[in-house]
């Protein structure tokens, strides 16, 4: 029974010894978590540091603003932290391959430097007196001395606070190189430790992601001996936001020497976000880094033309190596839009002489400016022009390009242009087919010539004589005779005196025929009134005008004429009748279209009109009619 028992132990002992080593692996390994818990928070990011990321190629923005022209920008970076080469990238839009060309942009740089002023920063390593403080601040000066761009890069520093409890800004974003040399030459580092290092390189960290996102481009660069960073640092959450955004992270090691384990370090902050560790004995090391950063102010274009012409959205696609990034080209193309902008929306042709051809009017000719504009913020070439003038379409324009204020400039001919409204409407087409229509604008051209001279007056009538009566007739007839009788009847009254009687008889025949009898007054003849009227001969749908009054001005003007007739034919003050002791005379006012008396054209001299003659006005004619009227039509 023994022996069995002893057989069963011998047997068991090989598990029984590797379940020993298990627990004790075990306890160690958990003593070891206890002891660094550091070590336990490392997860991935440990994994980073072993496998440094792939060169990275990010495009940043595609415009299209200068289309069909389109710029591509990229941000480039390789594993140790400088631009990549795109000798062999390739491009497609919407899947089809185009040739692009390279360029080169500048994109502003936040420089954001992170000084561990712990006590070994007042340390003179070499013995002549420069400190690591000094090295430091020669470094950040440099930088701003002889990379710094004013108008484009900015600088910051980051130092701890006089507690030594969180991290400041000793500088923020300034690109002053004098002020930022002030700040440095006046700060004296605390020189304690533990600095607050975690929080200054969030503090970091979070003024990079805000650059990043306004379209710069922000690096880190941690001053620091490394000794005691895994004491200081949970590099889970530095890394988290700089490895979302693509922030690269930079370590300088101060001193003489850079051990493995203080490259170690700073590797777990570079290498994840593509960052550089380096060794800086002295200020003259870094300047590598700040070359290249100084190459990463300068990000790369592809410029390609579009092969698209209706708007959409477009997949964008860079393959480089064994890599692929996309994006996407939002295209708006909209119609232009067209508006009609005349100088002025009255138009006067004037000639010299009252009877000046429309032909010879002033001007002959005007410019109608045609504003082009692009909704889409995309100007491009047109293809057709057509205008029309109340519907009748214009000669072709000379140039289908727009001035250097986006304008096309119509010439309007104007030689057979008489007075009236004329409409236009222009239509343009682009090189995509894209096609757009104005809104009618209405031009108003009106004629001015100078007003005839004064026409032959005319005639005037002769008055009739006073009609005479019989009694002063007979008086003046024998005035004479009656001398004659009386120097007579004196001599026969002396000669015979017994013809007295014969001399009185004489003298009462002559009284008698001084005054003979009043002759009875002639019965008052009666009047006849009549009244003139213009009977529309080629309008018979129209009333017969009635001419009232001495002086009637006939036109289209509202406000002068006495007889208002709306046809493109009549000038504003076209013609005119008056009345004179019962005639009717016709002028012309110098119209262009003329006034007419049965079929013969007025020259200034008025004539006179009767009855049923026929009166030409621009291309309307009338019969002129006189008509009797009573009292009763007459008060009506």
């Amino acid at each position: 029974m023994k022996v069995e028992n002893r057989s069963l132990h011998k047997n068991r002992l090989p598990q029984i010894l590797s379940r020993m080593r298990s627990i004790i692996w075990f306890s160690l390994l958990f003593l070891f978590v206890l002891a660094h818990p550091a070590v336990s928070k490392l997860g991935s990011q440990t994994a980073w540091g072993q496998e440094p990321p792939p060169d990275l190629i990010e495009i940043t923005q595609v415009d299209d603003h200068d289309f069909p022209l389109i710029a591509v920008s990229l941000l480039t970076l390789n594993r140790q932290g400088g631009p990549v080469d795109l000798t062999n990238a390739s491009l497609r839009e919407n899947g089809i391959p185009v040739e692009f060309e390279t360029a080169y942009t500048a994109i502003g740089l936040d420089a954001i430097f992170v000084i561990d002023a712990n006590e070994t920063l007042l340390g003179d390593d070499n013995g002549d007196g420069i400190t690591r403080a000094a090295q430091v601040t020669e470094s950040i000066n440099q930088f701003s001395r002889d990379f710094l761009r004013p108008e484009l890069d900015s600088v910051s520093v980051v130092v701890p606070d006089d507690l030594g409890v969180n991290g400041r800004f000793l500088v923020q974003e300034s690109s002053d190189p004098q002020a930022i040399q002030t700040e440095l030459n006046d700060y004296t580092p605390l020189a304690a430790w533990p600095t607050p290092l975690q929080d200054m390189l969030l503090q970091a960290v979070e003024l990079a992601v805000v650059s990043k996102e306004n379209g710069r481009y922000p690096v880190i660069l941690l001053f620091t001996d490394a000794g005691r960073l895994h004491l200081q640092l949970d590099y889970n959450q530095l890394l988290e936001p700089a490895v979302a955004h693509d922030i690269p992270i930079s370590g300088a090691i101060l001193g003489t020497t850079a051990t493995a384990e203080e490259q170690l370090r700073i590797n777990r902050l570079s290498q994840p976000t593509r960052g550089t560790t380096l060794h800086m004995p002295d200020s003259a090391a870094i300047v590598p880094l700040l070359t290249l950063w100084q190459q990463q102010g300068q990000q790369p274009q592809l410029l390609y033309q579009s092969l698209q012409n209706q708007g959409g959205q477009y997949p964008i696609a860079i393959n480089w190596g064994q890599q692929r990034v996309t994006s996407e080209l939002n295209l708006e193309l909209l119609p232009p839009h067209i508006s009609i902008l005349p100088t002025t929306y009255e138009i006067t042709r004037s000639g010299t002489h009252y009877d000046t051809p429309i032909t010879d009017l002033e001007p002959t000719q005007t410019i109608i400016p045609v504003q082009v504009a692009w909704p889409d913020d995309k100007p491009r070439a047109l293809t057709a022009v057509v205008w029309q003038v109340n519907g009748v379409r214009q000669p072709p324009m000379n140039t289908l390009k727009p001035n250097a204020d986006g304008q096309l400039m119509l010439r309007w001919n104007l030689e057979l242009a008489d007075e009236g409204s004329y409409e236009f409407i222009v239509d343009v087409a682009d090189e995509y087919g894209f096609s757009a229509t104005s809104e009618i604008v209405t031009i108003q051209l009106v004629t001015e010539r100078p007003l005839p001279p004064t026409g032959t007056p005319l005639p005037t009538a002769t008055p009739t004589p006073e009609p005479v009566t019989v009694d002063s007739l007979n008086i003046s007839l024998w005035l004479p005779v009656l001398g004659m009788l009386g120097i007579t009847a004196v001599v026969l009254l002396l000669l015979r005196s017994h013809q007295a009687n014969k001399s009185q008889h004489v003298e009462e025949e002559a009284e008698t025929f001084t005054h003979p009898p009043s002759l009875p007054a002639e019965p008052p003849q009666p009047t006849i009134s009549f009244a003139a009227f213009l009977d529309p001969v080629n309008q018979p749908e129209k009333k017969p005008i009635r001419l009232q009054g001495d002086n009637i001005i006939i036109g289209r003007d509202k406000n002068e004429a006495s007889i208002i007739l709306i046809d493109k034919s009549i000038a504003r003050l076209h013609a005119r009748i008056t009345c004179q002791q019962n005639s009717y005379w016709l002028y012309d006012e110098g119209s262009a279209q003329g006034t007419y008396l049965n079929y013969t054209r007025l020259s200034l001299t008025p004539k006179e009109i009767t009855d049923n003659d026929i009166i030409g006005i621009g291309r309307l004619q009338f019969r002129f009619s006189l008509q009797p009227i009573d009292e009763q039509d007459e008060e009506e």
